[in-house]
């Protein structure tokens, strides 16, 4: 099979992130010429296989000087942060997102950019849906049920989007990611698999709202990565798709699997018996399977026994 990533120049901006960070190896795994693209005075680490820049995206300049050249843009840079520091900084987090996504497409436009990645997120999906969320379940403009900026940054960003494709001819691909999980994940941001591996590895017990039967699924940053990467190649048609595990799992199974595999002493509390399981909501992905070949390589139990591995090594 052809490989489309080789020799092709590729700019990954919010290179530093979780998920950014994994784009960037896996696409110098795939022979692209990658520059990892990092935020104004971060320290930038070791980039093996990349070139490294580093700038404010929320200038037109850094961006038009950013994207030159670069035939693929995949756009991982966004402000993000846990539940309360999206309440508490709604305002700040629209307006930065939205201006990021703009100087964005609109560079890609003055360069006529052959291909743009887009992050969206599941959490566009109104809190009131339940079932299976297919991607028509939403409407972008709507803000009935997203009250923080973040969720309507990402509705606005897939919108402007839309329109980019529609006049300018653009290709651009939007992903809605679900819950992703793997090394370099983050415990400040309240991310569940982390948080829960650090209070396993430090013998600590796992606090769970409720009784712990509500239902997730968690997909690992390499398999979220290789499906972003065909869903650039094969479905640029400013489209979003769904990029999420089928696999579900119940909070306290999880949390248990957690503790077992990392072998502490660590239990389970529950802060209440509260029988209320919130109705199961699942990202449909049957569109990413029709239209990039989805597909899910690694398992939960040994992307978790990794990342415990990983988390040992470096607490």
């Amino acid at each position: 099979m052809e490989n489309y990533w080789k020799n092709k120049a590729v700019l990954v901006t919010g290179a530093g992130g979780f998920i950014g960070s994994h784009m960037v190896t896996a696409l110098a795994e795939k022979g692209a010429k990658v520059t990892a693209f990092f935020s104004a005075n971060a320290a930038i680490p070791e980039t093996p296989g990349a070139f490294s820049a580093s700038g404010n995206l929320l200038s037109m300049e850094t961006c038009i000087q950013a994207l030159k050249g670069q035939e693929v843009v995949c756009n991982m840079a966004a402000l993000d942060g846990g539940a309360a520091y999206k309440r508490s900084h709604s305002e700040e987090i629209f307006t930065v997102n939205t201006t990021i996504t703009s100087n964005i497409l609109e560079a890609a436009r003055i360069h006529q950019t052959r291909k743009l990645l887009l992050m969206s997120s599941a959490m566009v999906y109104p809190a009131s849906l339940y079932g299976v969320l297919d991607e028509d379940k939403v409407v972008p403009g709507d803000t009935a049920d997203d009250g923080d900026g973040y969720t309507r940054s990402k509705k606005s960003m897939e919108l402007s989007a839309q329109h980019y494709a529609k006049q300018y001819g653009m290709h651009i691909a939007i992903a809605r990611p679900g819950n992703t999980y793997g090394p370099g994940d983050s415990i400040e941001k309240g991310r569940i698999i982390p948080s829960f591996i650090d209070k396993a590895l430090h013998h600590e017990s796992i606090t769970i709202t409720g009784i712990g039967e509500n239902e997730v699924s968690f997909l690992h940053v390499d398999d979220l990565v290789e499906n972003l990467l065909s869903l650039t190649e094969l479905y640029a048609v400013a489209d979003p798709v769904n990029v999420a595990s089928e696999r579900y799992i119940r909070i306290r199974e999880l949390a248990d699997m957690i503790i077992n595999l990392a072998g502490t002493s660590s239990k389970v509390v529950y802060t209440s018996d509260a029988a209320d399981i919130p109705p199961k909501r699942v990202l449909s992905v049957a569109k990413a399977k029709k239209v990039i070949h989805y597909s899910e390589h690694i398992s939960l139990e040994n992307g978790v026994r990794n990342l415990i591995e990983q988390m040992r090594r470096t607490k």
